[in-house]
């Protein structure tokens, strides 16, 4: 008898069972692996519901039975053998068999999910709806498992008491990476589940992992969370990322410095000035040119040649588009993309190009100034190169680089655009030199020459082939040149000045890249732009130049272009260009020679130029089928309207149609469109819940003026064009900012509600969050409303697709029936009296605001959209707001002084983070996360002990460490000035509970305290609701203030506090000064408020006490029972 067979009577059929489900999950992810039809048919029978399943059965504990003896050289001899002591046995102990089987099965599923979530959103949709999101985020965890595969089991054979502790594999920890990175790829993802999850803080560990696969892994994944709409992006910023990044992008390792790079191009993209310059000089600028310029060509290609010749099985079949678009081979072996994976770049989910269409895409949508950003969605690398990385031959050293240096190039890409594009651009040239710049930039476009038996050295030999440069190179260096074009006039003029570099731009127009053509006409366009009258002339000038160089002809060959985009931009570049020099049309005249066609005579207005042979065209703009049903709808001329696909969306197809009116006016709609009933219900949500604000604030967002199911079957809903793109107009805007046109949207009382004479709480129409639908019927109480159309209905929703859970329903339960009476309660808000309805956006994010013109009609005015309407409590509005951010102090300011906060005000931040529970779709199961908190702490020294002792310094030095090792957070030391002997710690956490429950019990807690117990003591400690990034801690002094206040009087002290406030930040700017309350530990009866101060020194604050400020600032005593004023100074330890 085996040894299986003596562990369970079935061991052989069990452990085939266990082998079947770890290699049916390898072999979905390799079959479906950037395939979406093998996607799709794996979907539809249900796989993802299955391989969550077993997923969840990897983390359940271990069967009583599944301890069994290690392997030994003698049979069993008795029952009491069987279970004795495996220490004699051989070898050193590992993983049972069955806790074995559940790491194989969690590793072989959560690259499966990678598998599937790598293309359609809704698939990552589906795999979030089946629970798996925090499991993910637990395999992404490091811990030695001595140990508990889930907290209940051991690990390895729990009879061997000498052996180590096992490590978590690696290969469970690279798999998790995956299914992160693909999840992570949507943005409703990044906005929820991945966030409550917790991912930001092991993947933050994982970035310093020893084993360099899995730092490759982890920074992949962060790629995606440091993009402009991810809320995890501030929160690595301040964990140190930047640096972290800066450290990879100069490994030796391809792979490693590939993703760095290109996390740090995601970082950038949309950055404020101080943050990009500040991931520059982090990679450092004499690294990226290094990047840049380094020429993997020269190394590599000799090499590459000769492994072909070599070697039949490595395919030469990198048949892709050279700088003139022919068809060459680049002697690269290189996956080739299959009609599989065209196909889902084709028609996969917008989000894998969410970041790619972010920002203006014209000059015509952005003042007609090209200011694109680039991301990579990485959907053609293999899975296995991912996960596990190997070795490298010339080839795949060629292709990294290469890969590298476009990421390098990409990154310059997006400094150079932007709001503070300009003076980048001056800063990038400064750092890398213009000339350089432009020499790289022109290297770029060059065909190189190669030959296997010389390297540089061009022969009529048939060894001796011309490489054309890669068109992913191609289209990086054109954006470049894009941006610099949509520059200041001195930046198009420096461009149109690099006569060699446009001459090689030339044979671009060709490509047969769609995106490379299109940047060309971008070039033509920004180049062509009037920034004001000043510029004219010189304008002119480009313009005249760019038709000498033979740039009209080009554009003549495109009118027929087969990309819509393609043609729509020729049009515009060519009407550009005749409105420019003067003439209503482009007229041409032949100079003929023996009777052909030598040369053409351009006639533009009065002037004349030479240029290539060409007549030129003003470009049609094609136009698309428009629904008969959606015609009537609207009741529009289909003789005179057209419709074009305009944007994207996550649930629908969007559309622009044109149309000319009877009295001639030109008008434009915004159209989407969908399949399925919960289109149907999606749409007359918005359609309701647009023109409940329209009608309060017509400058707020567009009106709807039609929804309902076309001939076709679809779902659609027309709306007034909303031109996001448009920054300048002849019409004055209404004036108002965002702030006060919500403050007036808040302060609007709602109608009367249908079938009641009195306004309710509640909607008209059933309305979505996303995809998420949430019933709206009336209500006259808020409480009531609040309870049971969100909290309630939401839990509901999550009982329904993941099962119940006892736990989560007794939370929300609680919630319900105890905070939220508590906080929002008819007979407790507004000092009794009750909130009146108002309609709110309902998901107001900064990804649904901006600013446009509506309906071609008026000024550019701060504008929402996608909103998810309900007439409720104003404040209900802020939850989404506040967690997502995007709107600052100076926002709420202005806010609030048209829509003052609610009584009790003192509770206004409890209310918004109850408010908090329900936005963007939560509808999976989830920990209830506490906002971060600051931790103020007094350190006493002994007697014996002073500031400068060595021991103590090495010893708070630890301590210090520890804490930011637990927080992924910095912490701060700061020696008291009134009295040497206290010491002041200052550092953030991301609740109470993690500080008091998880670390101070922590044994390496305890550990540093015993070791400090004979030089310090703790005074005492508390929390603030401010966040540690607002405090002035990098001032010469720091000034601590605890203004004690009763409860009866906080009231009026946050009322007072508020209006005398600006005088002490007018005298102490630029230093920052914040204040926040404190959370725990206050005595009975009296409430705390701390300020934090910044000062060049003790005396400045002591003359602040003498100022006319000071007094208008001390009329807060009125409200205070005492205060304790102390100043500190930074420690470095």
């Amino acid at each position: 008898m085996s040894t299986e067979t003596r562990w369970y009577p079935n061991a052989q059929t069990q452990s085939l069972d266990w082998l079947i489900k770890q290699r049916a999950s390898c072999v979905l992810a390799m079959l479906t692996i950037d395939n979406v039809d093998l996607q799709r048919a794996a979907v539809d029978a249900g796989a993802i519901k299955k391989l969550s399943q077993l997923l969840k059965e990897s983390f359940e504990p271990l069967p009583p039975n599944s301890s069994a003896l290690l392997w030994t050289p003698e049979p069993a001899q008795s029952d009491q053998e069987k279970t004795s002591s495996g220490i004699t046995a051989l070898g050193q102990n590992g993983f049972l068999p069955a806790a074995l089987h559940a790491i194989k099965t969690r590793e072989a599923v959560l690259v499966a999910l990678t598998s599937l979530a790598s293309l359609k959103d809704e698939y990552r949709k589906a795999i979030i709806e089946n629970g798996v999101v925090p499991l993910v985020i637990e395999s992404l965890k490091t811990y030695k498992a001595s140990g508990s595969l889930n907290n209940s089991n051991d690990l390895s054979d729990s009879t061997a008491h000498t052996t180590p502790a096992l490590e978590y594999p690696t290969s469970v920890i690279l798999a998790a990476c995956g299914a992160a990175r693909s999840l992570s790829r949507s943005v409703s993802t990044l906005r929820t589940s991945l966030m409550d999850a917790g991912l930001a803080k092991p993947l933050f560990v994982l970035l310093k992992h020893p084993e360099v696969k899995v730092r490759i892994a982890a920074t992949a994944v962060v790629c995606n969370l440091v993009l402009e709409f991810s809320p995890m992006r501030e929160a690595i910023l301040e964990a140190g990322v930047l640096k972290i990044l800066g450290e990879h992008a100069h490994s030796e390792h391809p792979n490693l410095r590939l993703n760095a790079v290109w996390a740090l191009k995601h970082l950038v993209m949309t950055a404020s000035k101080s943050l990009k310059i500040a991931c520059l000089e982090e990679l450092g600028p004499g690294w990226l040119k290094q990047i840049i310029c380094y020429n993997s060509d020269d190394l590599a290609l000799t090499c590459g040649f000769r492994e072909r010749e070599m070697s039949l099985e490595t395919p030469i079949t990198m048949e892709s588009a050279n700088a003139a678009g022919e068809q060459v081979d680049l002697l690269n072996a290189v996956r080739v993309r299959t009609r599989e994976s065209s196909q889902g770049t084709e028609d996969g989910d917008e989000d894998l190009r969410m970041a790619d269409s972010i920002g203006a895409l014209s000059r015509r949508e952005s003042e007609y100034k090209q200011n694109t950003f680039y991301t990579h969605n990485d959907k053609n690398q293999t899975m296995q190169k991912t996960l596990d990385p190997g070795p490298y031959s010339w080839s795949q050293v060629n292709t990294d680089d290469s890969a590298v240096q476009k990421e390098g190039l990409d990154f310059i890409r997006n400094l150079t655009c932007g709001q503070d594009a300009p003076e980048m651009i001056d800063y990038v040239f400064h750092e890398l030199g213009q000339d350089k710049m432009f020499d790289v930039l022109m290297s770029k476009l060059r065909p190189k020459w190669m030959n296997a038996f010389g390297r540089g050295r061009r022969t009529a030999e048939s060894t001796t082939r011309q490489i054309q440069p890669q068109p992913e190179i191609v289209i990086s260096v054109c954006y470049i040149l894009v941006h610099l074009a949509a520059g200041l006039p001195k930046h198009r003029q420096l461009l149109i000045s690099q006569t060699e570099l446009l001459k090689l731009i030339l044979p671009l127009f060709s490509h047969t890249h769609r995106e490379v053509r299109g940047c060309c006409v971008w070039i033509v366009i920004n180049l062509t732009w009037v920034d004001d009258h000043s510029d004219q002339q010189s304008c002119k000038s480009r313009a005249r130049e760019l038709i000498k160089l033979g740039f009209l002809e080009k554009l003549e060959a495109l009118k027929s272009d087969e990309a819509l985009d393609v043609k729509e931009r020729t049009k515009t570049a060519i009407h550009q260009m005749n409105s420019l020099l003067g003439g209503k049309h482009f007229s041409v005249g032949r100079d003929r020679k023996n009777d052909s066609i030598s040369d053409v005579i351009v006639l533009i207005g009065k002037n004349q130029v030479q240029a290539p042979a060409s007549r030129l065209y003003v470009v049609e703009l094609p136009t698309m089928k428009l629904d008969p049903g959606i015609i009537r709808a609207l009741s529009l001329d289909p003789k005179t309207t057209s419709v074009a696909t305009h944007g994207s969306s996550g649930f629908n197809a969007t559309a622009k149609i044109s149309t000319t009116l009877k009295d001639g006016r030109q008008k434009c709609f915004f159209l989407k469109t969908a399949h399925g009933e919960d289109a149907g219900i999606m749409f007359r949500g918005e359609h309701a819940s647009l023109n409940a604000i329209h009608s309060a604030v017509p400058t707020l967002c567009p009106a709807s003026l039609a929804t309902g199911r076309s001939d076709d079957g679809a779902f659609f809903l027309a709306t007034d064009f909303l031109d996001l793109s448009a920054h300048s107009s002849a019409a004055e805007s209404s004036g108002m900012s965002l702030a006060a046109k919500l403050g007036k949207l808040h302060t609007t009382p709602a109608p009367p509600a249908p079938g009641h004479s009195k306004a309710m709480f509640g909607f008209e129409a059933t309305t979505c969050c996303g995809d998420t639908a949430q019933p709206n019927d009336f209500r006259s109480s808020w409480a009531d409303f609040y309870a049971q159309n969100r909290l309630l209905a939401i839990l509901e929703k999550c009982e329904r697709s993941n099962g119940k859970n006892a736990e989560l329903r007794s939370l929300v339960q609680q919630t319900v029936d105890k905070v939220v009476p508590r906080l929002i309660g008819d007979d407790h808000l507004n000092d009794g009296n009750g909130v009146t309805p108002v309609v709110v956006h309902g998901d107001l994010w900064s990804g649904n605001k901006g600013r446009g013109q509506i309906g071609g009609q008026g000024g550019i005015e701060d504008v929402i959209f996608d909103p998810s309407a309900v007439y409720g409590h104003n404040e209900y509005e802020l939850g989404i707001m506040n967690m997502f951010g995007g709107f600052g102090k100076t926002f709420f300011d202005e806010y609030h002084r048209i829509c003052p906060k609610t009584p009790p005000i003192e509770e206004y931040l409890d209310r918004v983070s109850l408010y908090e529970l329900t936005v963007a779709q939560k509808v999976q199961t989830r920990k209830i996360q506490m906002m971060a908190v600051t931790e103020l702490a007094l350190l006493r020294l002994q007697s014996n002990t002073t500031v400068d002792d060595p021991s103590l310094r090495m010893r708070l030095g630890e301590a210090k460490n520890a804490m930011e090792e637990c927080t992924q957070r910095s912490f701060h030391f700061f020696s008291q000035t009134e009295d040497p002997k206290c010491i002041y710690i200052i550092g953030e956490w991301m609740s109470v509970q993690q500080h008091v429950d998880d670390f101070i019990p922590s044994p390496t807690n305890q550990r540093l305290l015993e070791d400090l117990k004979d030089q310090i003591s703790v005074e005492w400690m508390f929390h603030v609701d401010v966040e540690k990034k607002h405090l002035p801690l990098d001032t010469p002094i720091i000034s601590i203030a605890r203004y004690f206040v009763s409860r009866a009087q906080k009231e009026n002290f946050v009322e007072q506090f508020g209006a005398v406030e600006h005088s002490l930040g007018e005298y102490v700017a630029p230093k920052p000064e914040k204040h926040g309350w404190r959370i725990d530990n206050e005595d009975k009866g009296k409430k705390e408020c701390v300020l934090f101060t910044g000062w060049n020194d003790v005396e400045s604050h002591y003359a602040f006490a003498k100022t006319e400020e000071f007094k208008e600032f001390s009329k807060i005593k009125e409200y205070m029972t005492g205060a304790e004023i102390k100043h500190a100074m930074r420690l470095d330890l």
